[in-house]
């Protein structure tokens, strides 16, 4: 159902568990100030970043987001949800449409409760891979994005907040 508020913001609700592209999903329908829609995906395996990035397509195309800018959207939760299975085996990830009413954005917040990680600013850097790899997971994501926060300790799990907002 598409709507539009006081404002002329565009309201979008979901009432089924199935999402804009078809893909079943834990939808919270919360309408704020800010958040015009948010969708939640569970990660733990392949299939989870699949849905993940088809929501975030999904819901970055309505907000009116390039075809670059979705793909770049795309690629930081490939990332992000990568490390979610790799490191702690499942996790969440929460995709908003964003409107303050200046700028159209989406806001992809991940967490997990796994180990996570002890040394942040080693992690971030590029080039750092504890298992072999490229290096450029976490670093990449924040380079793709707005803004980008994480916080993670060790036993506490990790959380990133991803923030990429397009002109109106």
């Amino acid at each position: 159902m598409n709507s539009s508020n006081a404002e002329g913001s565009l309201e979008m609700r979901v009432r089924d568990n199935t999402d804009y592209a078809g893909v079943p999903v834990s939808v919270i329908n919360e309408i704020d100030t800010v958040s015009v829609m948010r969708v939640a995906i569970q990660v733990h395996n392949l299939d989870g970043i699949v849905t993940a990035r088809r929501q975030a397509r999904a819901l970055g195309a309505r907000a009116g987001f390039s075809p670059s800018d979705l793909t770049i959207i795309a690629t930081a939760i490939s990332e992000i949800a990568r490390n979610i299975v790799e490191y702690a085996g499942s996790g969440d990830i929460t995709i908003s449409l964003l409107d303050d009413g200046i700028r159209l954005g989406i806001e992809i917040l991940a967490s997990d409760r796994g180990p996570g990680i002890a040394d942040l600013p080693r992690v971030m850097r590029d080039g750092y891979s504890s298992e072999g790899h490229l290096g450029i997971g976490l670093p990449g994501a924040r380079r793709l994005v707005d803004e980008f926060e994480i916080a993670s300790s060790p036993g506490s799990g990790t959380r990133v907040r991803m923030r990429k907002f397009s002109s109106r």
